[in-house]
């Protein structure tokens, strides 16, 4: 039961790092689903951090560590979903020819403001 207990806190700690600094949304929705799958186990499992019987931390942990979990999950999701509704916006001006508007919306949605002139 130690070894899964351990296991399980790898895992969930490795998929809140891989959320957090992973900026190319690779396999995001695989990611977000197992993650937000590790928090609901977390939340109901009997083993935890911090035991039940230590007053408001055992709760708090759960609250932390599970909802965290689930709440970066989603985060994951929709920032997929956005980044998948970019590429088709940006696929469709390439299609109509509009390869400078392309660029232009592609770096935008990297954070680059370019100078536009006239």
């Amino acid at each position: 039961m130690y070894f899964f207990y351990h296991l399980l806190l790898f895992t969930m700690v490795y998929c809140l790092v891989w959320l957090v600094f992973d900026k190319r949304g690779i396999e995001g929705y695989a990611l977000a689903a197992f993650s937000t799958i590790l928090g609901v186990i977390y939340v109901l499992s009997p083993i935890d951090f911090v035991p039940e019987a230590v007053p408001l931390a055992g709760s708090l942990d759960d609250v932390i560590i599970g909802v965290g979990s689930v709440a970066l999950g989603m985060k994951s999701f929709y920032n997929n979903q956005r980044m998948r509704n970019d590429h088709q916006d940006i696929l469709d001006l390439v299609q109509q020819g509009k390869n400078e508007d392309a660029i232009r919306l592609y770096l935008k949605r990297r954070g680059y403001h370019p100078k536009t002139h006239p």
